[in-house]
């Protein structure tokens, strides 16, 4: 009992960086540390500019200053001791679709070479200026086609789901409300998002529970993001960022910055 809170402690003093939430985006800035092996819907940019990050997925381990792991791929990290840069970006974004091309069309386990341009930012810029600095860094990666951009049912999908929480988002009212079927929402849904409905929903839940976390404690953020209790709420957190969401979501950080969104379809 004694280790594993030892371990919990210097896992908390590890993760004690800056953690920022955009719409789409999520960014951590400090101290790195460790991750357990986890898989979630955004791309996830690593960048240490000091020493090397050990990024391990399922064709091995790779040790790189900077790597972009694709939407939905299991991994861990170790970057312990050192600055580190983490960006999460939801692939069905402006930004996500411009990481997703990147990812797609090169090496993106090792970025270092194309990082060697960008300044490092300072952990002392405000929220808005280190979502502006995420942009011009997604920019320098590549960029969106903006022919992939969701299509107007699915946006009004999404738009239904967060209308919904914390309800139980029915994926049949979803498919009333973007004028298709069901069994059409379904394929779409998974082709244009990168996760099937139900995924989705659950992703939804837990940045629902991240806002919620910031003004109330997890007990109470996990039911109003719809979750049982906040032991559901940990087990979620944990598959898809190796880590217990006490670590990280009571010191989250709001940026205004809504680039990283689409625009809302029209009705």
């Amino acid at each position: 009992m004694s280790t594993q809170r030892d371990s919990a402690i210097g896992e908390a003093r590890s993760w004690a960086g800056r953690l920022i939430m955009a719409p789409g985006v999520m960014l951590y800035l400090g101290p790195g540390a460790t991750a357990a092996k986890h898989q979630h819907h955004a791309l996830q940019l690593v960048w240490s500019p000091e020493k090397p990050i050990s990024l391990e997925t399922a064709t091995g381990t790779v040790q790189t200053h900077a790597a972009l792991i694709p939407a939905n791929r299991e991994h861990s990290l170790s970057a312990t001791g050192q600055r580190l840069l983490v960006l999460l970006v939801e692939r069905h974004g402006a930004l996500g679709r411009a990481l997703h091309q990147v990812a797609s069309a090169t090496d993106a386990l090792d970025l270092a070479d194309r990082l060697k341009s960008v300044a490092f930012p300072e952990p002392s810029l405000s929220c808005d200026a280190l979502m502006r600095w995420s942009e011009t860094l997604v920019a320098a990666l590549g960029h969106a086609d903006k022919r992939q951009a969701l299509s107007p049912p699915i946006r009004l999908a999404i738009e239904y789901v967060e209308q919904q929480l914390p309800k139980t988002p029915s994926l049949a009212q979803a498919a009333q409300s973007a004028s298709i079927s069901p069994t059409r929402l379904t394929h779409r849904f998974t082709s244009e998002v990168g996760i099937p409905f139900r995924r989705f929903v659950l992703w939804s839940r837990l940045k629902r529970a991240a806002q919620g976390a910031a003004t109330s404690n997890l007990t109470e953020a996990a039911h109003a993001a719809g979750f049982s209790d906040s032991a559901h709420l940990s087990r979620t957190f944990r598959s898809m960022f190796g880590l217990a969401p006490s670590l990280v979501l009571p010191r989250m950080e709001f940026a205004s910055l809504s680039s990283a969104r689409d625009s809302k379809p029209s009705h």
